[in-house]
């Protein structure tokens, strides 16, 4: 069975996040945009609740979305353990222009292993995480529920 899809916004995030990383990006996006593009002021608590990421593992993801260049993190409000969050759209519209570039005409594309254009995005994704020294997902998947040896 074949899937047809177009790239957009949702694509790409599936392509280059990890769905802790895009769900935590989308929320910060919107509230981002409700806030009128000024940092917006979320709890860790506050984010596991919008996005079901345990919020042990908030900080660790935000880290992540940071060394992308996709979000910014302006500074921590002691008061309530909460963190000022902002968009960075020029970047987040550069690598999004970027996967598409890979396709576009924005023609439907199949997954499937012997597809060109989605081996492509794939790999792009791949290298822009480890340019910016995150690690890459397909590292993550490969070593998930393997036990580090101290």
């Amino acid at each position: 069975m074949s899937v047809n899809n177009t790239i957009n916004w949702d694509t790409v995030l599936n392509i280059l996040l990890s769905p802790a990383e895009a769900a935590l990006l989308a929320v910060i996006w919107e509230r981002y945009v409700q806030n009128h593009n000024k940092p917006v002021q979320l709890t860790n608590k506050t984010i596991e609740v919008l996005t079901n990421v345990p919020a042990s593992s908030v900080y660790k993801t935000i880290g992540k979305l940071e060394r992308l260049n996709l979000i910014g993190v302006i500074e921590e409000r002691s008061n309530n353990n909460s963190w000022l969050y902002m968009v960075e759209y020029n970047e987040v519209n550069k690598v999004i222009k970027s996967i598409k570039s890979f396709n576009p005409n924005n023609e439907p594309i199949t997954y499937s292993k012997d597809n060109t254009i989605t081996n492509d995005m794939v790999e792009y994704c791949e290298s822009y995480r480890k340019s910016c020294k995150v690690e890459c997902l397909r590292e993550t998947r490969k070593n998930k529920g393997k036990r580090k040896n101290k």
